[in-house]
This record gives C-alpha cells, sequence and structure tokens, in this order.
C-alpha cells in the first residue's frame, strides 16, 4: 500500500505513478491500496484521474468499511 496523506498533489500523484508502474511490473500483488484520506478530496480526485489513464488497471474501488472506506481506493490490476 501507498500512504499519501498530507502531501501536495503534484508530488503525490508523481509517487502514486511510480509506485503502481512498480507494483504492476513485479507481478507479485494482483491489487494494492492507495490511501489519500478524506480531507478535501484533490488526493482522492487526482489519484482516480491518474488510475484512469493507466492500461495495465482492471478495476477501482473505494476499500471497504474497516478498510479506510472513501479515505483508500483498492486498485486491482490487469493480469490477462
Amino acid at each position: 500500500q501507498i500512504d499519501l496523506r498530507g502531501m501536495r498533489l503534484d508530488d503525490a500523484m508523481s509517487d502514486l505513478e511510480k509506485y503502481l508502474d512498480q507494483a504492476f511490473r513485479s507481478g507479485a500483488m494482483a491489487e494494492v491500496t492507495i490511501i489519500h484520506g478524506l480531507g478535501t478530496g484533490a488526493l482522492r480526485e487526482g489519484a482516480r484521474k491518474l488510475i484512469s489513464k493507466l492500461p495495465y488497471i482492471k478495476v477501482s474501488k473505494d476499500s471497504g468499511l474497516g478498510q479506510g472506506g472513501a479515505g483508500a481506493t483498492i486498485v486491482e490490476f490487469d493480469r490477462d
């Protein structure tokens, strides 16, 4: 998982893109969790926008209760 809380948007998106690329290329994980917090929603929206542009992302969704809810996003990689 990656924790973006408290980061500036540009720095967070750069770190997130690197993290997702490395996680996908490693082949070791089927999904990862992005912790962006609730706050103003800027990190969440930035993360969702970035995720939508990446061809190797199969599904993204809010995490469940007890896992951060709307303050975290779960990303599933497309391994097909």
